[in-house]
């Protein structure tokens, strides 16, 4: 299964538009899942323009003012969505793919910033998360480091990383590794780099299943 994230940083600006639709024709994913669309709604015409054909659904979180919104669009022909559900920092879908039975929730993610949004952030998804058996695939803007190699010129807190750990650990999420580029963010002044997305995923054969239950993160 094919999915692609990225963190548009505003569909407003000059050219995003259509830089977007060459990424989805090339790379022809099964869902996509953009993070910061700086709107507040889309047209139907526009998503279809977007992924190239009318063969597509979608749903949105609109941007709050200037800054934030997350888009996800999904073939409806190879994977099926039955609900869809919106959080303070997230929208998420929950479907099958066609001749696969078991159930798939998908993520798309853009974490606040501040400390105490974060750990309220984590505890609903583990909340989320222990109230469903299906495969998870968590994807996007994290705004958190793990470890201090994923940075350059920008300040690197352990603290903060051992939160985003025991989150990710608790609730026996695995980390798909990049290929390609070693970092997702580039400051504009191209000095401060940092990896800030990621995909996690949990499956029913992971082996730290039994953590998923008791993965609230103390505020």
């Amino acid at each position: 299964m094919k999915i692609l994230s990225v963190n548009i940083r505003g569909f407003n600006k000059d050219g995003k538009k259509g830089w977007f639709k060459h990424l989805i024709n090339e790379s022809n994913p099964i869902v996509a899942a953009v993070q910061e669309t700086k709107r507040k709604k889309f047209s139907d015409q526009w998503i279809e323009y977007a992924w190239g054909s009318q063969n597509v659904k979608y749903a949105f979180k609109e941007s709050c003012g200037r800054s934030g919104g997350l888009l996800i669009l999904w073939d409806p022909n190879i994977f099926q969505v039955d609900s869809v559900v919106e959080g303070e920092f997230f929208i998420a879908i929950k479907g099958k793919l066609s001749n696969y039975d078991s159930e798939i929730v998908i993520v798309n993610v853009y974490g606040p910033h501040s400390d105490v949004k974060k750990k309220r952030f984590w505890n609903s998804l583990s909340e989320l998360m222990s109230y469903d058996n299906a495969a998870w695939v968590l994807c996007g803007d994290f705004n958190y480091l793990r470890h201090a190699y994923e940075r350059e010129n920008t300040n690197f807190i352990a603290r903060r990383a051992s939160w985003f750990n025991e989150f990710i650990n608790d609730n026996g999420l695995i980390e798909i590794p990049f290929s390609g580029r070693k970092f997702t963010r580039i400051s504009d002044d191209g000095l401060q780099l940092s990896k800030l997305d990621r995909f996690l995923v949990w499956t029913k054969v992971s082996p730290t299943r039994y953590k998923r239950t008791r993965s609230i993160i103390s505020t």
